[in-house]
Protein backbone atom coordinates (compact mmCIF):
# COMPACT_ATOMS: atom_id res chain seq x y z
CA UNK A 1 0.00 0.00 0.00
CA UNK A 2 3.00 2.41 0.81
CA UNK A 3 4.49 1.62 -2.61
CA UNK A 4 1.20 2.38 -4.31
CA UNK A 5 0.66 5.72 -2.40
CA UNK A 6 4.26 6.74 -3.01
CA UNK A 7 2.73 7.08 -6.46
CA UNK A 8 0.20 9.58 -6.16
CA UNK A 9 1.09 10.91 -3.19
CA UNK A 10 5.21 12.84 -2.09
CA UNK A 11 6.77 10.78 0.32
CA UNK A 12 6.94 14.26 2.55
CA UNK A 13 3.35 14.63 2.44
CA UNK A 14 2.02 10.54 3.58
CA UNK A 15 1.44 10.02 6.97
CA UNK A 16 0.87 6.32 8.00
CA UNK A 17 -2.62 5.70 9.55
CA UNK A 18 -1.82 3.81 13.05
CA UNK A 19 -4.92 2.01 14.99
CA UNK A 20 -4.44 2.62 18.60
CA UNK A 21 -7.75 0.84 19.21
CA UNK A 22 -8.57 -2.93 18.68
CA UNK A 23 -10.87 -4.98 16.33
CA UNK A 24 -13.26 -8.02 18.11
CA UNK A 25 -13.86 -10.48 15.52
CA UNK A 26 -16.48 -13.38 16.08
CA UNK A 27 -14.67 -16.23 14.57
CA UNK A 28 -17.86 -18.69 13.16
CA UNK A 29 -19.05 -15.93 11.37
CA UNK A 30 -16.22 -13.35 11.04
CA UNK A 31 -18.58 -10.89 12.32
CA UNK A 32 -16.95 -7.50 13.87
CA UNK A 33 -18.41 -7.59 17.35
CA UNK A 34 -16.61 -5.39 19.51
CA UNK A 35 -14.04 -2.10 18.80
CA UNK A 36 -12.21 -0.60 21.98
CA UNK A 37 -8.72 0.30 23.73
CA UNK A 38 -6.21 -0.66 26.16
CA UNK A 39 -9.27 -1.17 29.27
CA UNK A 40 -11.32 -3.70 26.88
CA UNK A 41 -8.34 -6.11 26.47
CA UNK A 42 -7.24 -5.96 30.02
CA UNK A 43 -11.09 -7.05 30.71
CA UNK A 44 -10.92 -10.04 28.29
CA UNK A 45 -7.53 -11.14 29.92
CA UNK A 46 -9.27 -10.62 33.11
CA UNK A 47 -12.53 -12.51 32.51
CA UNK A 48 -11.10 -15.30 29.68
CA UNK A 49 -8.31 -17.57 29.23
CA UNK A 50 -6.36 -15.85 26.34
CA UNK A 51 -4.09 -17.50 23.59
CA UNK A 52 -1.62 -14.63 22.75
CA UNK A 53 -0.35 -14.59 18.56
CA UNK A 54 1.52 -12.28 16.28
CA UNK A 55 0.92 -12.41 12.51
CA UNK A 56 4.58 -11.92 10.44
CA UNK A 57 2.10 -11.16 7.66
CA UNK A 58 -0.13 -8.37 8.92
CA UNK A 59 2.84 -7.54 11.65
CA UNK A 60 0.19 -7.25 14.13
CA UNK A 61 -0.73 -9.03 17.58
CA UNK A 62 -3.68 -10.62 18.51
CA UNK A 63 -5.17 -12.96 20.55
CA UNK A 64 -7.75 -15.82 20.64
CA UNK A 65 -10.37 -16.68 23.51
CA UNK A 66 -13.80 -18.45 24.01
CA UNK A 67 -16.59 -16.87 25.50
CA UNK A 68 -19.79 -19.09 25.79
CA UNK A 69 -18.71 -21.71 23.56
CA UNK A 70 -17.82 -19.21 21.08
CA UNK A 71 -14.16 -18.03 19.78
CA UNK A 72 -13.19 -14.57 19.39
CA UNK A 73 -10.14 -13.01 18.07
CA UNK A 74 -8.99 -9.47 18.75
CA UNK A 75 -6.46 -7.59 16.77
CA UNK A 76 -4.13 -5.11 18.07
CA UNK A 77 -1.10 -2.71 18.65
CA UNK A 78 1.41 -3.13 21.01
CA UNK A 79 5.11 -2.12 20.71
CA UNK A 80 6.76 -4.75 18.35
CA UNK A 81 4.10 -4.14 16.09
CA UNK A 82 4.27 -0.29 16.30
CA UNK A 83 7.77 -0.67 16.24
CA UNK A 84 7.50 -2.37 12.32
CA UNK A 85 5.32 0.02 11.33
CA UNK A 86 7.86 3.07 12.13
CA UNK A 87 10.52 1.01 10.47
CA UNK A 88 8.19 1.57 7.47
CA UNK A 89 8.28 5.31 8.16
CA UNK A 90 11.81 5.76 8.21
CA UNK A 91 12.59 2.94 5.34
CA UNK A 92 10.45 5.18 3.18
CA UNK A 93 11.07 8.23 4.75
CA UNK A 94 7.45 9.23 5.22
CA UNK A 95 5.78 12.94 6.59
CA UNK A 96 5.47 10.62 10.29
CA UNK A 97 1.93 8.83 11.68
CA UNK A 98 -1.24 9.81 12.11
CA UNK A 99 -3.38 7.70 15.24
CA UNK A 100 -6.34 7.09 16.30
CA UNK A 101 -7.94 7.52 18.90
CA UNK A 102 -5.50 8.25 21.39
CA UNK A 103 -5.71 7.00 24.46
CA UNK A 104 -6.83 3.59 23.76
CA UNK A 105 -3.36 1.92 22.92
CA UNK A 106 -1.78 0.00 25.24
CA UNK A 107 1.46 1.61 27.11
CA UNK A 108 3.89 -0.01 25.65
CA UNK A 109 3.60 1.49 22.34
CA UNK A 110 5.27 4.88 24.16
CA UNK A 111 8.41 2.60 24.58
CA UNK A 112 8.94 2.93 20.89
CA UNK A 113 7.83 6.03 19.64
CA UNK A 114 10.70 8.73 19.28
Amino acid sequence: MIDFSLTKIPKEKLSLGLAFYYWQWRDEDGKRVGIGGNEGIDNVIKKHKVTYSYSKEEQAPYLHYWNASKSYTIWYENAKSIKQKIALITEHQLYGFSAWALGLELPSVYSVMK
